[in-house]
């Protein structure tokens, strides 16, 4: 990969990407370089979890063996620890520490200066194995800790006086007995044990610090003994204050309230006198305890044990404002008396009161360091011992280097330029990365290079943790060019013309004007140059190239040499060697192959004549002769070429291009004529050669007729077979097939119509169909679409059906056609086949047993001879009827009258000695409920307010009856009285088939039972009828509308039909005269309602009768109201305004010829009462 940096962009900051996602980046030139450092280690705070950002944190890391990879030996000198160096997650950034305690045969234990410790991915580096270093000032004078925190801070890790005061004060402390130095939880502590006599205190006094404001102690404790004297002799930890009367103290034992296992923290003075302790006993001897008080200065003391605040206490004033004679005091009061049993380390003294997070976080990072501090594995970098160059050119150079690699490499790169950027990237002006180098070695690459210009490089070896560069830059120079100018001589001459002329040419130094000598030598004799060497300087010196004459047609290719020297031995590289090519081309001119046109073609009808076509050949170009031969390329027997070969100087040939119009085939016929030239000279392909000439001819055979269709059993005496006319065509072919396939097809007509019957044709046998055109030449044109047909099977004859002979069947009789039909025999109560259904098939016999017919009633039979392919015609049809006994008549079941049962009764039958009733629940089939000799039967099985359906038929020994009509019933729940009054119904008069405008009618519930979900669902019939009083025998259905209503008991509401409703009731077809209109309402069948027994006020009555009168002309929507209509005569459409429908329009177009021969013809052609749309063509009678 080579990269190059852009000349504007040298000497910013900037990035080159290396391999994978690699980045060598500029630091600024503040930041520390540790590249070159042996060895590094990330560190990771990540069990900080606090939201708080700790600013200049303190943070203990701790260096041993048990790390992966750590080894004091890889320290630059054993045993010290001077080229240790701490770095924020730049790699640069370099940070404050102090060594706690140096160990190279355990733990060290150094506290590094973390500007900001912030979530869990706060990463700091430590760096070492550089040798020559010095240890940093920084180490020693207190910087790790922030000056605005902290103010003192003892280790104890003395054996005795001085106790070294880190931190910005420096107080160290002092003793006449001195404690024991014992291991601590970082490094060592120390244990008191003395006495009232012979006590055990470290004093450091003159500590400057201002207690007017908020501080805090910190330590950790670890309590050998509790106390047991009185409060004046409490065993003192530590004390702050100018004297005892002004103090902030640690205690152990009890404060005020006597409190074993338990220690406290007071301050008092003047002002003040607060204690804060836990309330429990809950603290070990011999257990270490991280114990921080602090003091916010103006209201509040608190003790915080492992990073908990187990006690508070409210606290006003301070202790001393600005005294520089406060004094520190360890161990027991100055008198000696409260002398604390027990071990210190890592006492704090700060100028602030610490946040909780902070408290807990430094209690976790010393006290659980290995979870609170992440170790990374020790990382070790690699190092390039840069090598001279090698194979100097004029133009390249190969680089050189030793990798002394120590673990895993991720990239190498050579940095490379004009000027030397040392080890910065930016100030290098391009680089090349290698593939990742793993084992040490030599490392070279070649580069292209300009020539006579002055080089630098350098290797760098990178990963993603370290990067480290080359013992130095190395510089050299490239070798000059030698050049000619022009770099090549090229002339192009006509054979026979004239001689090719002089041409100059000079050798140069192409990098820079240093002067070259050089000499010429050549290959050629038919080119010539003096002289035979010269100097690149001046710059002027041209020579001159001369050519021999009457030379044939050809390329003529020679090289001219330069050797260079070095007359001043400047450079120390061997002789440089330029060569230039000359090349001298005659040509001879060629003939050119000229035709017109560059194509033929015709467009034909099949059968009809065709005439020749011409082609023209000449020698377009005039030079020396054309020959030209042609022939048809392609096998298109139907195409010839005449004068096929011949010669041109420029003067044009004919050639007849001939057409064999019987060997056309129907479409597109193309074939193809190559002309082909040659010089007659030399025989070379002339010009624009070979020529293909496409010759195209189109025969349209005659089109194929449209819309072919056969008739599919519509008559047994033929085939019927239509299509659509094709214009010019005046006769058609027709073909028949057995099957689909057209080569099987075979003539079987010609006609002049559009339409042709086929009555050779085979009844119930499938026909394939197709016809042909013939044009004015009698030839056959396309193919028509194939077309199926057949010819019906003719009606059965002679069928008979009995009449009541039977009571079990009616019994159905035909006289066979043939012996390959089967028969399908189809009945209906109606003497018309539209909507006859069939009732048995795929019959061979005579004779059929119409078991299911039901008793008396009338049928119509037909009996249909039947095929594979199809059924015949409907012939007469035969009626007849099933006698047996008569249906059960007048069910009648109880609804609601009962409470607890439905009692169902019907009438007599005769000859029937037993009777069946049937039931069915809603959504259910009907079972048997019981046999019975009675004409009646109480249900007790039922559940009150279930509607049932109830069937009743009678049974003999001859057989049974049908199904009486159903009738439901169900048990009290409760009735709801309903009653319907005000029927309003309009207009009065009415025409068949039509419906009413507005209807409504009011509906009471008289109670008991309110009208209300579930059971909302009602049913309103209207009737017509003759009779001024309620007879069921005289009604007229006009239809039912399904109603949903709650209607509490007592109140009354009219309902308002709409206009789909409206649209449901219709007067029947056949109804003339004057009527009454009634509603009745009944429960929806889903509804568990009850109506009360007097059921005389669910019926009502209109109080005008209506008239219906016969059909009105031009009444197309049925509303007994005439439509404005109209006829266009000139596009033979029939717009009608239907006046039940706001008088919007509606429109019929009749497709005629001629429209102005249309008349209207309207009419109630289907009987429904409205107007048909219609219109007669005169001129066609249709």
């Amino acid at each position: 990969m080579l990269i190059k940096i852009p000349e504007q962009q040298r000497g910013l900051s900037w990035a080159v990407t290396l391999l994978a996602g690699l980045i060598a980046c500029a630091q600024p030139a503040a930041a520390a370089d540790f590249s070159s450092w042996k060895c590094r280690l990330p560190i990771t705070f990540s069990g900080y979890e606090k939201a708080e950002t700790l600013t200049n944190f303190p943070a203990l890391v701790i260096l041993s063996t048990q790390l992966v990879g750590f080894a004091y030996d890889d320290f630059a000198e054993p045993g010290s620890w001077h080229d240790l160096r701490f770095t924020a997650a730049d790699q640069s950034t370099e940070l404050n520490f102090e060594v706690d305690t140096w160990d190279t045969n355990g733990a060290s234990y150094i506290w590094v200066q973390v500007p900001l410790l912030t979530g869990t991915n706060t990463t700091i580096h430590a760096f070492w194995g550089k040798s020559g270093q010095s240890q940093p000032a920084y180490t020693a004078n207190g910087a790790t800790w922030d000056p605005n925190i902290y103010a003192n801070v003892y280790h104890l890790n003395e054996a005795g006086n001085p106790y070294q005061g880190s931190g910005p004060l420096a107080k160290h402390g002092s003793t006449t007995r001195d404690p024991a130095q014992i291991p601590g939880p970082i490094g060592h502590a120390q244990k008191f044990t003395g006495t009232f006599n012979n006590r055990m205190l470290i004093a450091c006094p003159s500590m400057e610090i201002d207690l007017s404001g908020p501080f805090t102690l910190a330590g950790w404790f670890r309590f050998s003994e509790w106390s047991a004297e009185s409060v004046n002799n409490l065993r003192r930890i530590i004390l702050l204050g100018p004297s005892s009367s002004q103090r902030f103290v640690f205690t152990s034992g009890y404060a005020s309230t006597p409190q074993a296992n338990n220690f406290s923290l007071t301050i008092s003075n003047s002002t003040v006198n607060a204690s804060a302790y836990p309330t429990e006993a809950i603290y070990e001897t011999n257990t270490w305890y991280y114990i921080v008080g602090t003091y916010d200065g103006a209201s509040t003391i608190k003790v915080y044990v492992d990073g908990a605040l187990p006690a508070q206490s409210s606290a006003e004033g301070f202790l001393a404002g600005g005294s520089n004679d406060n004094t520190l005091r360890m161990g027991c009061r100055d008198s000696g008396a409260g002398q604390y049993l027990g071990d210190l380390d890592e006492v704090r003294l700060l100028k602030v009161a610490l946040s909780p997070d902070w408290i807990w976080a430094a209690w976790c990072n010393q006290g659980q360091n290995a979870s609170f501090n992440s170790y990374g594995e020790v990382i070790q970098g690699a190092q390039f011992e840069t090598l001279p160059p090698d194979n100097i050119t004029t133009n390249a150079a190969d680089f050189k280097a030793e990798l002394l690699a120590q673990g895993e490499i991720a990239t190498v790169t050579v940095f490379w330029g004009q000027s030397d950027g040392d080890t910065n990237a930016v100030d290098w002006d391009q680089a090349v990365i290698f593939p990742p180098y793993s084992e040490s070695g030599p490392v070279s690459t070649n580069i292209s290079l300009e020539p006579d210009t002055k080089y630098f490089y350098r290797y760098q070896v990178a990963s993603a943790e370290v990067t480290n560069w080359g013992s130095g830059s190395c510089a050299f120079f490239t070798a000059p060019i030698l050049a000619f100018a022009p770099v090549q001589l090229t002339q192009t001459v006509r054979e026979g013309g004239a001689d090719a002329t002089d041409q100059l040419f000079r050798v140069l130094n192409g990098s820079w004007d240093y002067r070259l000598a050089f000499t010429l030598t050549n290959t050629e004799s038919w080119f010539t140059f003096p002289p035979t060497s010269g100097s690149t300087n001046p710059a002027e010196h041209w020579i001159t190239v001369s050519y021999a004459g009457s030379l044939a047609r050809g390329v003529y290719s020679g090289q001219v040499t330069a050797v260079s020297e070095d007359p001043a031995a400047h450079w120390v590289t061997p002789p440089q060697t330029a060569t230039m090519d000359v090349i001298l081309t005659v040509e001879h001119p060629l003939p050119q192959l000229a035709v017109t046109p560059s194509e033929l073609s015709w467009t034909l009808e099949e059968g009809a004549p065709i005439s020749n076509g011409q082609l023209q050949v000449w020698n377009g170009s005039g030079n020396y002769t054309l020959c030209y031969t042609g022939e048809v390329t392609t096998g298109a027997a139907w195409l010839t070429l005449e004068d096929a070969i011949g010669t041109s100087t420029g003067e044009t040939h004919s050639l007849t291009v001939q057409i064999d119009a019987e060997q056309l085939d129907w479409g597109t016929n193309q074939g193809v004529i190559l002309l082909q030239g040659a010089d007659q000279q030399y025989g070379d392909e002339a010009e624009d050669s070979p020529r293909e000439i496409a010759v195209t001819v189109l025969v349209n055979p005659a089109p194929a007729p449209a819309w072919l269709e056969a008739s599919q059993g519509t008559d047994n005496l033929h085939v019927e077979l239509t299509w659509a006319a094709v214009p010019d065509i005046t006769d058609y072919q027709i073909w028949r097939a057995e099957e689909d396939d057209i080569l099987s097809a075979e003539l079987i007509d010609t006609c002049s119509a559009t339409s042709y019957n086929d009555s050779p044709a085979q009844t119930g046998h499938y026909y394939y169909y197709w016809v042909r055109s013939l044009n004015q030449y009698s030839k056959p044109g396309l193919w028509s679409a194939m077309a199926r047909g057949y010819r019906a099977l003719p009606a059965v004859p002679e069928v008979t059906a009995s009449a009541g002979l039977f009571t079990n069947q009616v019994s159905i009789s035909w006289q066979k056609l043939a012996d390959d039909l089967s028969y399908e025999v189809w009945r209906n109560i109606y003497d018309s086949t539209e909507t006859a259904l069939k009732i048995s098939e795929e019959l061979t016999g005579t004779q059929f047993a119409a078991t299911e017919a039901e008793v008396l009633q009338v049928y119509y039979y037909w009996v249909r001879a039947r095929n594979e392919i199809t059924a015949g015609l409907f012939g007469q049809s035969a009626s007849g009827y099933r006698a047996l006994l008569e249906r059960p008549e007048g069910l009648s079941a109880s609804a609601g009258l009962y409470r607890d049962q439905v009692r169902v009764s019907w009438q007599s039958v005769p000859g029937a000695d037993k009777y069946e009733l049937w039931r069915a629940m809603p959504a259910e089939a009907m079972r048997l409920l019981t046999e019975t000799a009675a004409l009646g039967y109480q249900d007790l099985s039922v559940r009150p307010g279930v509607t049932y359906e109830y069937w009743v038929r009678a049974r003999s020994a001859s057989g049974t009856s049908a199904f009486s009509e159903p009738d439901s019933g169900f048990a009290d729940l409760g009735k709801v009285g309903l009653a319907l009054s005000d029927l309003l119904f309009y207009p009065q008069s009415w025409r068949p088939g039509g419906h009413p405008y507005q209807a409504s009618v009011r509906l009471g519930n008289s109670g008991p039972r309110s009208l209300s979900a579930p059971d909302t669902g009602l049913k309103i019939a209207f009737y017509l009828s003759a009779s001024a009083v309620w007879e069921p025998s005289t009604l007229l259905p006009l239809g039912t509308l399904d109603y949903h209503l709650a209607l509490p008991a007592g109140q009354a509401a009219t309902i308002q039909l709409s206009h789909s409703a409206l649209q449901g009731l219709r007067v029947p077809m056949d109804s003339r005269g004057r009527y009454y209109v009634y509603a009745r309402v009944t429960p929806a069948p889903s509804s568990s309602l009850v109506l009360d027994p007097a059921a005389t006020n669910n019926v009502t009555r209109a109080a005008a009768m209506i008239e219906i009168k016969p059909p009105l002309l031009g009444d197309y929507d049925g509303d007994s109201k005439a439509d404005p209509a109209l006829l266009d005569p000139t596009s033979g459409i029939l717009v009608a305004f239907l006046s039940g429908n706001d008088y919007a329009p509606a429109a019929i177009h009749f497709p005629v010829a001629d429209p102005t021969a249309l008349l209207s013809a309207r009419g109630d052609y289907d009987g429904d009462g409205q107007t048909d749309p219609a219109a007669l063509d005169t001129t066609s009678g249709v």
